[in-house]
């Protein structure tokens, strides 16, 4: 998972002189950090975006941002940062698998009734714990 995080402020910015950014794992320990010196960290108008490592999914993180990482164009001022774990806080997720091809094709007519039924996902998949289910609609019923 390695969607870019965006920050957007209220004014124009730059990346400031000192700090860090950084992204932790729920339990505390450091995922990755950025210097203001890093190309993993930009900005364009009024939003930060980063580029980081690929999220494992299902998974806690939170951001932190040293004051000073961030800086008002019009004024030269720090942004103060983030110290709270909780402010900046998300869980990653892998979207559901989705159905690309079927065999037969949708709405296919005179299809014998040997015909293999074919399924093509856009990612792997794997049985639930109780098994595949196959549910069949007879239009005629």
């Amino acid at each position: 998972i390695n969607q870019q995080l965006q920050l957007t402020f209220d004014q124009n910015i730059s990346k400031g002189s000192s700090g860090r950014f950084y992204i932790y794992n729920e339990n505390g320990t450091e995922f990755t950090s950025f210097a203001t010196s890093n190309a993993n960290a930009t900005t364009s108008g009024t939003t930060l975006y980063v580029n980081h490592n690929d999220f494992v999914e299902g998974a806690i993180y939170y951001i932190t941002i040293d004051p000073g990482f961030i800086v008002s164009q019009a004024t030269s001022l720090a942004f103060q940062g983030i110290s709270d774990v909780n402010q900046w806080r998300f869980t990653t997720v892998i979207p559901a698998p989705e159905i690309t091809t079927y065999l037969p094709v949708q709405d296919a007519t005179d299809v014998t009734a040997s015909q293999s039924l074919i399924l093509t996902f856009d990612q792997n998949i794997q049985f639930g714990a109780t098994g595949p289910r196959l549910y069949i609609n007879n239009a005629d019923n």
